[in-house]
């Protein structure tokens, strides 16, 4: 994340360096949805298994995630 010369449309050196920024605290917990539409059953278990992980790490931090199938 960050600047990168090899990308015509990235035109800001500024932005995202990993560990030289802060995150402040959130008056509530974030709610996040997990969306599950009607391709779900054709989604690779590998890329489901990310995605539940990445719930899950959310969870742990903190956030609500709700699970919606549409």
């Amino acid at each position: 994340m960050g600047y990168d010369a090899d990308d015509a449309s990235c035109v800001s050196t500024g932005g995202f360096v990993p560990g030289v920024f802060s995150i402040p605290s959130l008056p509530k917990p974030p709610r996040l949805a997990l969306v599950r539409g009607p391709a779900w059953p054709l989604v690779e278990e590998a890329q489901k298994n990310c995605l539940y992980e990445t719930a899950e790490t959310l969870r742990r931090a903190g956030a609500r995630v709700h699970e919606i199938a549409l």
